[in-house]
């Protein structure tokens, strides 16, 4: 067991009409609201057609280096691609860890670290909403999620310019750009549809005012951390005042900066549209038009309400083609708003076996 390292504290065992959910962390403090949430989620989820589990182990733990420990032990990685470089995994606050070809058990893991850091800890609403998002995780597997397995993206991020004088020194920021834009490229059209179909059912199985809740917060920090965003410009500008930056590459920068911190909530906003709740949509919305998109660069709004309409649109059925046409229209249009920076976006979308 993971949780064979951590000295165990607390040990529950609740059983349903058609699941065991099992409750063990390494302290007592605070565990018994994780507990209510966790019985809570199940309570409706385990009702859907779609679950399979007929036991759940919850580990709440300190930290999560006892299930680094344990995949480093068997050789495994999670399939979510967002989690295979350690430090990714060690930072989440809660992995679902389920096998698809054998789903009867599923190991979910909580980090109080990292719910702590998050201010989630304590608050119930926010653990009800993060358990109801991991346990819909299995329910939303679909033939969409299926063939966006087997796909895979080759792109590559050229600066028609010059990175900066120094031709070390734009092989590191040219490689960084790419770096930052592949994940990202990854994040929304390989990884997105499968967290909005999770959203999704999460809403739709009553979850809608704890998800509400859990992204209003999320949505606060991201209008607070505009005020950081000067700063960055004027870092920037420090670099490209030293010889080591080109104005070009530090507007792209800029930008770039700009996708990665905002373009991942229409994962959050567009579940909430497909699931015909449009007034908790708009309302998530409200904050960005206000405070938000008029201090990002031109390009970042317009590119946030096609993507939200992309993930509304897309049909849980879709085969291969579909899928393939899906990512390479996002694609296509994230390549038109960086040619604005004099960027090309080299791009392909390949389909193979999932592994």
């Amino acid at each position: 067991m993971a949780a064979a390292n951590h000295a165990v504290k607390h040990f529950g065992l609740h059983r349903f009409e058609n699941v065991e959910l099992r409750v063990v962390a390494d302290a007592e403090d605070g565990i018994l609201r994780v507990e209510q949430a966790a019985l809570d989620v199940l309570a409706k989820l385990a009702t859907d057609a779609r679950w399979q589990h007929e036991t759940v182990t919850l580990f709440v733990l300190n930290d999560l280096q006892p299930l680094v420990r344990q995949l480093d032990t068997t050789g495994r990685r999670p399939a979510d691609a967002r989690l295979q470089r350690r430090e990714d995994l060690l930072s989440r606050p809660l992995v679902n860890v389920y096998d698809l070809a054998s789903p009867t058990a599923c190991n979910v893991f909580m980090n109080r670290q990292a719910m702590m850091a998050a201010g989630y800890w304590e608050d119930a609403e926010s653990i009800r909403a993060l358990l109801a998002h991991e346990h819909a995780h299995p329910l939303a597997e679909n033939q969409l999620i299926a063939t966006l397995r087997t796909l895979s993206i080759d792109s590559r991020l050229t600066l028609q310019g010059d990175w900066a004088a120094d031709p070390a020194r734009a092989r590191g920021w040219a490689e960084r750009a790419h770096q930052q834009v592949a994940a990202l490229i990854s994040q929304l059209f390989l990884i997105g549809p499968r967290e909005v179909f999770t959203n999704q059912i999460a809403i739709e199985a009553g979850f809608d005012h704890a998800l509400y809740h859990l992204n209003r917060r999320n949505v606060h920090n991201l209008v607070a951390g505009m005020a950081f965003r000067p700063l960055l410009a004027q870092q920037l500008e420090a670099v490209v005042a030293a010889g080591q930056l080109t104005k070009a590459g530090a507007a792209l920068l800029q930008f770039i900066g700009d996708l990665q911190a905002y373009l991942p909530l229409t994962m959050e906003v567009a579940p909430f549209r497909r699931a015909n709740a449009k007034a908790k949509a708009r309302e998530l919305m409200k904050p960005l038009y206000h405070d938000v998109f008029s201090g990002l660069e031109p390009e970042v709004k317009p590119l946030f309400e096609e993507l939200i309409g992309q993930y509304r649109l897309m049909d849980p059925n879709a085969g291969v083609e579909a899928a393939r046409a899906l990512a390479l229209y996002g694609l296509a249009r994230a390549g038109e708003a960086l040619a604005d920076y004099d960027a090309e976006l080299s791009y392909s979308v390949e389909a193979g076996t999932q592994a």
